[in-house]
């Protein structure tokens, strides 16, 4: 699947990535953090067609992300390195 924006193009293989660690049985709880709205919105649409999957909350700069990351404690988080306000 691919996701674009102005600055970023992001093929994703949701199938792949999530055999990476999913355990029999159990929800992967996963975190999106981008500073793209489209780009999250995307992300988190393409993984919730998963059923084995739960987004547990998306950020839009890394401060929010490191909070809502401790705080929630993901299985898998995707970031993106170069978001607004500082690099992740």
């Amino acid at each position: 699947m691919k996701v674009s924006s102005s600055k970023i193009s992001l093929v994703v293989n949701c199938d792949a990535l999530f055999r990476l660690s999913y355990t029999e049985g159990t929800d992967m709880k996963v975190f999106i953090a981008d500073d793209s709205v489209q780009i999250r919105e995307r992300l988190a649409e393409m993984l919730s067609e998963l059923p084995e999957v739960e987004i547990m909350g998306k950020a839009a700069d890394a401060p929010e992300a490191i909070t809502q990351i401790r705080k929630l404690d993901p299985d898998m988080v995707i970031l993106d390195i170069r978001m607004a306000r500082e690099h992740a």
